[in-house]
């Protein structure tokens, strides 16, 4: 039994409703409020410019580096640093939307972005405390990095429709095969089977770019 199972058992039913209720307004609001600041700040360069300027003289750090020495830096850069963690999610949405990932290295997962001439890895960290960073790196042409102009504009990348195309024809063809009796445990592991393969191929290839 967890700790919120524990208060809810000692409080009445119907103070126990009426805090589970309270709680999900909260959590709704502060979600609201959340996806706003993400709009506000995807909508002009004010946050990546702050970005660029204050990795003048420090090319990386996170929200957790500061934690202990919020005395060295000002009011407006405190601010600014807590907001890693919507800047990530901002990029993250728009990333899924148009269908890039993450690059995944052990517990850390970042994207790649570009402004003007200025390169940044904003990632995140899950664990016993979740770390978001932002470290400056050269923009290399042989690395993705996504344009954070396509980010403030909203611009859908060129390869959307035609990927939503493909996505729909291939759950046809799932629906299909499930209407004519194939088991789902047998697309599902037919699927996963040719995912796994994609995998070690792309893994093998990686091997011999690196000889």
């Amino acid at each position: 039994m967890d700790e919120a199972e524990k208060i809810m058992k000692f409080l009445n039913p119907k103070q126990s409703q009426k805090t589970m209720n309270q709680y999900i307004q909260d959590f709704v609001n502060k979600q609201k409020m959340q996806q706003e600041e993400i709009n506000e700040m995807l909508s002009n360069d004010k946050y990546i410019n702050w970005l660029i300027k204050f990795t003048e003289n420090i090319n990386s750090f996170s929200d957790y580096t500061w934690l202990y020495n919020k005395e060295i830096l000002n009011e407006s850069d405190l601010n600014n640093i807590s907001k890693l963690n919507l800047l990530y999610e901002g990029i993250n949405t728009y990333a899924e939307n148009n269908y890039i990932y993450p690059i995944v290295d052990k517990y850390e997962s970042f994207y790649r972005i570009k402004y003007q001439n200025y390169g940044f890895e904003i990632s995140v960290i899950y664990g016993q405390e979740t770390i978001h960073s932002a470290r400056k790196v050269p923009i290399d042409e042989n690395d993705y990095f996504i344009d954070f102009n396509d980010i403030l504009n909203n611009k859908q990348q060129n390869n959307v429709n035609e990927i939503n195309k493909v996505l729909y024809n291939l759950a046809e063809m799932i629906i299909n095969a499930y209407s004519k009796g194939v088991p789902i445990d047998a697309i599902k592991s037919t699927i996963d089977k040719v995912i796994n393969e994609i995998i070690w191929k792309e893994k093998d290839k990686s091997k011999i770019k690196l000889k």
